[in-house]
């Protein structure tokens, strides 16, 4: 008999009681996702099967890419938020390539203004955004982002961090190079082209540069940064 000042305990729940969001109708799960902010949906997607399957959903898509160009232009209206993971911080969408141009992984960079707090890097390999096109479908008829294509470029900006004299004499040295007469598009229209295949493209178009100037046995890894032009991509050149 129990005594008369015991609290009773409340009964534990079997595991299919249990409520999470996974087991919440797919409505609410929906809902729930879409108040994640880019980067977050990023990592859901990355997370579980479901989540993945449910952030591809249409309500999802056209939040990847920017909606309104920012005050200082340099981000047009419909270019994928990739490029530019999170607005409130500096950050990076890059690659990691061996010296032969092989992928070696995706990455998300995020760096907060405060200098004591570290740096996040998301390994984003697997995340479906890469295959997304670069340019929002529903905005193509846009007359700015129009005009943006119009003029895109990709440039180019060597940096050679940690090389020391092995750098000497190699032309590796914050030099900007013009994509132009490389067929970086793979003889697809902007359009069309998406987010991966763009990373693809630019490392075909430097990898012959890179095996020659880059000593054996370094990784190089590749920044994309939104430019007022197009793309800036950075190639930080490191130890092996």
């Amino acid at each position: 008999m129990q005594a008369p000042n015991q609290e009773e305990q409340e009964p534990e729940l079997e595991e299919h009681q249990r409520t999470t969001i996974s087991t919440l109708p797919l409505e609410l799960q929906i809902e729930i996702l879409s108040y994640l902010p880019f980067t977050s949906q990023i990592s859901a997607s990355i997370l579980t099967t479901q989540w993945h399957h449910l952030l591809s959903q249409k309500p999802f898509l056209n939040s990847r890419y920017f909606s309104t160009p920012n005050p200082s232009k340099s981000i047009p209206r419909g270019i994928h938020r990739l490029l530019k993971p999170d607005e409130t911080h500096p950050s990076f969408f890059g690659c990691s390539i061996t010296r032969h141009g092989n992928i070696r992984r995706y990455f998300m960079l995020i760096r907060d203004p405060e200098p004591q707090v570290p740096i996040f890097t998301q390994n984003i390999s697997t995340c479906q955004y890469l295959s997304d096109p670069l340019f929002s479908p529903v905005c193509l008829e846009d007359m700015e982002l129009k005009e943006y294509m119009r003029t895109f470029k990709v440039h180019v900006e060597f940096n050679s961090v940690g090389l020391g004299d092995e750098a000497k004499g190699k032309k590796l040295g914050g030099e900007f190079t013009d994509l132009e007469g490389i067929n970086w598009l793979r003889g697809k229209k902007l359009e069309d082209v998406k987010v991966k295949e763009m990373v693809w493209g630019v490392i075909d178009g430097l990898v012959k540069r890179v095996e020659e100037d880059v000593p054996q046995g370094r990784r190089y890894r590749l920044m994309f940064v939104i430019a007022s032009f197009g793309v800036r991509v950075v190639v930080i050149v490191g130890k092996s």
